[in-house]
């Protein structure tokens, strides 16, 4: 299985919008994922608009069994200025390679 994150638009923004945004695309590849057999896993920690991030997801849901659950984070706010926040449109694609029918795609946009 892989889960591949793709930020198609995103700009951190203080009191005004920066000029342009970045655009990253990031493939996290996750080898044997039918037998994971743990709760919570985390990808390598990515930079982003001079922030840094990872994806975790739980493999078996987090509040229903058979579901997928995948998040977003910024793993260190702290180092962020007051009153800071980030508009990001995301892509998610997570691509079953046994079965190219069960590939989902889902789009959204956050407002962090």
């Amino acid at each position: 299985m892989e889960v591949v994150a793709q930020e198609k638009r995103g700009s951190i923004v203080k009191n005004q919008l920066l000029e342009g945004c970045q655009i990253t695309k990031l493939t996290w590849r996750i080898d044997n994922f039918s037998r994971l057999n743990v709760k919570k896993i985390f990808s390598e920690i990515f930079m982003v608009s001079g922030f840094k991030w990872r994806i975790f997801l739980y493999p078996k849901g987090i509040r229903v069994d058979d579901y997928l659950s995948v998040y977003l984070e910024v793993v260190d706010d702290a180092t962020a200025p007051v009153g800071w926040f980030i508009d990001a449109d995301l892509t998610f694609n997570v691509v079953d390679q046994i079965d190219h029918k069960k590939t989902v795609d889902h789009g959204i946009y956050l407002h962090l």
